[in-house]
């Protein structure tokens, strides 16, 4: 999301730096000036340990390497919400759902494509609230954000509101019930589910957690302590699929100007259509 386009204004830009310093992570590739960017691709790539980054404070080659990475996530994403739109037809009479939205990359943008209303679940971070309120004020869209994450215990976000487009983005990854979070994902969606999320190709209905329990999430109990790299192999995915109602299962074939395959191997886009 280029947020140039929006001419915010200097207190504005420099209130949603502040903000994000003071989340976790600013997770999304978001341009906020011609000196100023963000997003988690350098760190995922290189290791970097980065997430914003002021062409003033570096030398040449780290903010070359930083913009060029979060680039390529920028034109994934885009590739990705591009496909939403031609696929769930025209946005006008939709509402989305983000159930993991962070700053809430394809809310705003499907919002922009003509999306009628987007509703943003995630933690709160603490100031998450703080970046939607600003990122509303300076794009002019209406995204509502609503502090509820998913809950592993229950298998549900409180009260979530159904919607035509739902959207899961590297949440399923993390969590220790994925074939529950998949029905969840099911009841929600009336239209077309969009799923990123790692995939292994194993022929057997198969849930396998990568490394330790707890990698990020130190008071998480058993059964919900497993939150490094929860994947899932194809067929039980495309099963849940299908038993929940989505008659096309569609999956995005990776491009040579996303992040490289060398990191995107273990991922995989699914669209799920009714």
């Amino acid at each position: 999301m280029d947020l140039r386009e929006y001419n915010p204004t200097t207190d504005q830009l420099d209130e949603l730096k502040k903000i994000m310093i003071d989340m976790i992570v600013s997770y999304q590739p978001l341009i906020l000036s011609d000196n100023c960017c963000s997003g988690t691709a350098d760190d995922w790539i290189n290791q970097s340990g980065i997430y914003m980054m002021e062409k003033d404070n570096v030398c040449s080659e780290k903010w070359d390497r930083f913009t060029e990475a979060n680039g390529r996530m920028r034109k994934m994403y885009n590739d990705w919400i591009n496909s939403i739109c031609n696929l769930a037809g025209p946005l006008s009479d939709l509402t989305v759902v983000d159930t993991a939205a962070n700053q809430g990359y394809f809310l705003y943008e499907l919002l922009k494509r003509g999306a009628k209303r987007a509703i943003a679940y995630d933690l709160d971070y603490p100031p998450l609230h703080k970046s939607y309120k600003l990122l509303n004020e300076i794009t002019g869209y209406a995204v509502e954000f609503i502090s509820e994450p998913y809950d592993m215990m229950t298998h549900k976000i409180p009260n979530a509101v159904e919607a035509d487009i739902v959207i899961s983005s590297a949440i399923m990854l993390h969590l220790s019930d994925p074939t529950y979070y998949l029905a969840f994902l099911g009841s929600i969606t009336k239209k077309l589910l969009f799923l990123f999320t790692a995939i292994d190709d194993n022929s057997d209905y198969r849930i396998t957690y990568h490394g330790e329990p707890r990698t990020h999430f130190k008071h998480f109990t058993f059964p919900i302590c497993f939150d490094g790299t929860t994947s899932v192999s194809r067929p039980l995915i495309e099963l849940g699929l299908r038993e929940l109602g989505f008659q096309t299962i569609i999956e995005l074939p990776h491009q040579e100007d996303w992040l490289p395959i060398s990191w995107y191997r273990p991922f995989k886009v699914l669209i799920g259509i009714r």
